[in-house]
């Protein structure tokens, strides 16, 4: 806590998801997406050094800000079904919005990403699934520990029963360059 600080981030997106092509074992499809997010920083550490560095506690020096960031993106996806219980997708996210360092202005982000579904529930009448993946974004970081862009593997293990519910854990493990390691545990329903 004293050394990274503390950051939350709370948020919704609305957005359109549509086909754009469609074969036996192939989709291709777009979403366009409206994300609004605040992001709170308790920043400990930058506190104090910008104290040390002016000699004092000023106004714009604070322990705790909060920063919302409206972002507008477009995606497209391609899936292939291997066999009735694996499939394999791909995305890329490419969009702009307000940057969470307000000194930076609006920027262009993207996301990039491939992951992995199997599902039990073809082959063993098991409504279960597992799913593994990979993505690079540009979002900006809110710690100056960390540089360049994050990286994230993520699992899932999910029910597969019912076609109109998502319910499952999934736990996301990040890494940027500087070597800074999170893991997010999810629940999903």
């Amino acid at each position: 806590m004293f050394a990274q600080g503390i950051n939350l981030s709370t948020g919704y997106e609305f957005g359109w998801l549509f086909k754009l092509w469609e074969n036996k074992n192939n989709m291709m499809s777009g979403a366009v997406k409206l994300s609004n997010y605040n992001y709170s920083v308790i920043d400990l550490q930058g506190f104090v050094k910008k104290i040390i560095e002016t000699g004092g506690i000023s106004e714009d020096n604070k322990l705790f800000q909060s920063v919302p960031s409206l972002t507008v993106s477009g995606e497209l996806r391609h899936s292939i079904a291997v066999s009735r219980s694996l499939g394999i997708t791909s995305f890329i996210e490419i969009g702009s919005g307000e940057s969470i360092k307000r000194d930076e202005g609006t920027k262009g982000i993207f996301l990039l990403g491939i992951a992995a579904d199997y599902d039990f529930l073809p082959k063993t009448n098991v409504p279960l699934g597992f799913s593994l993946g990979y993505f690079l974004n540009s979002k900006p970081n809110l710690s100056e520990d960390r540089f360049g862009n994050p990286q994230n593997i993520i699992s899932k293990i999910s029910y597969t029963g019912s076609s109109d519910m998502n319910a499952g854990i999934e736990i996301s493990y990040e890494w940027s360059k500087a070597g800074i390691l999170k893991i997010i545990l999810m629940v999903k329903a």
